[in-house]
């Protein structure tokens, strides 16, 4: 008879927490962050600057008129122009991309970009959800000479359309362009890119972060957000990887693991020891020849998703606030 009361009891416990757990996933899947309200505009700083046939005065006073806070970051950035010389540097930059056909190709490839502003859109409600003092920005589109992807300005998210474009050979651009970064310059990245330039202006880097578990907690914390912020996108864009090379982690994760262990690395402060697992470049040093960069920080975001497993009960803002790398580990219980 005390077997049956403990079995019953048990199955009532059993039952509770899965009715628990159900409601957690119901609510969670009741969130409407369309309700969200974003005050975000799409600015085709690229059309104003290569629709008109030719390009005077007028049309510079126009611009700058448009774009008061974009236009002085392009002209110091992209343009650079010698004093009294604007005109001159636009016709410059106008006439050398137009004989590439580089506005051409992104307006053929992007059409008027109204698709991939909704999904920043999304992406930025989601992001007032989960951090409600975000302050939406615009979407600023242009053509940088191939100067930058994205950027962050004081008041707009800005996107050169030219490093996503399907029809430009970026191989070419070997002097400019890193081999393992060429995968990165397809539109298939082009939201991830968005939503790192907004984390990482969120979530900037800390000095007292040292240690390697310190730079992989970071990492990690960091990828979390950004799968919040694009719950459907391929996780291999997240961490900006191939896909070859995320699989290749998931199918070594304890491998991974197990050399961070048995190298004592996890507590060196030794960053030329470390860089390799935790920045971009072509591969993690001591690791098989197929190890991708960033192991570091792909398991970063491991540890983070079991800590967010271990602490479903807590927000998102209170799981990135912790800031004792330690802690987080030991809490996580990650175990791969």
């Amino acid at each position: 008879m005390t077997k049956v009361v403990g079995f019953i009891k048990y199955s009532i416990v059993v039952f509770l927490i899965g009715i628990v757990s159900i409601q957690c996933k119901k609510k969670q899947e009741k969130i409407d962050f369309s309700s969200i309200e974003i005050d975000s505009e799409l600015r085709r700083f690229d059309q104003a600057l290569f629709e008109p046939e030719s390009f005077g005065e007028e049309n510079l006073d126009e611009l700058k008129e448009n774009f008061p806070s974009f236009y002085p970051i392009f002209a110091r950035q992209v343009l650079r122009p010698l004093k009294g010389e604007e005109l001159t540097a636009i016709d410059g930059f106008r006439n050398y991309f137009d004989s590439l056909s580089v506005y051409q190709h992104a307006q053929d490839q992007f059409g008027d970009f109204q698709d991939e502003f909704d999904s920043i859109k999304k992406m930025q409600q989601r992001f007032k959800y989960y951090f409600p003092n975000y302050e939406p920005a615009d979407v600023t589109t242009l053509i940088s000479g191939f100067g930058f992807k994205n950027a962050l300005t004081d008041k707009s998210i800005a996107i050169s359309l030219d490093t996503y474009l399907d029809s430009v050979d970026y191989s070419l651009m070997g002097d400019y362009i890193p081999l393992y970064q060429l995968h990165g310059f397809d539109e298939d990245y082009l939201l991830a890119d968005v939503a790192s330039a907004l984390v990482d202006d969120f979530y900037p880097d800390n000095e007292n972060y040292t240690t390697l578990l310190d730079r992989m907690i970071f990492g990690g914390k960091k990828l979390f957000l950004k799968e919040k912020l694009l719950p459907n996108a391929p996780k291999h864009t997240i961490i900006g990887m191939t896909k070859e090379d995320f699989e290749w982690c998931e199918a070594n994760e304890a491998d991974i693991w197990k050399y961070f262990l048995s190298e004592e690395l996890l507590y060196s402060r030794d960053f030329n020891r470390f860089k390799s697992y935790i920045t971009p470049g072509p591969f993690s040093a001591g690791m098989p020849e197929d190890a991708p960069a960033q192991t570091g920080d792909y398991t970063g975001w491991k540890i983070m998703e079991s800590l967010s497993k271990k602490k479903q009960d807590e927000s998102v803002q209170n799981l990135l606030l912790n800031y004792d790398s330690q802690a987080v580990l030991n809490a996580a219980k990650y175990d791969p």
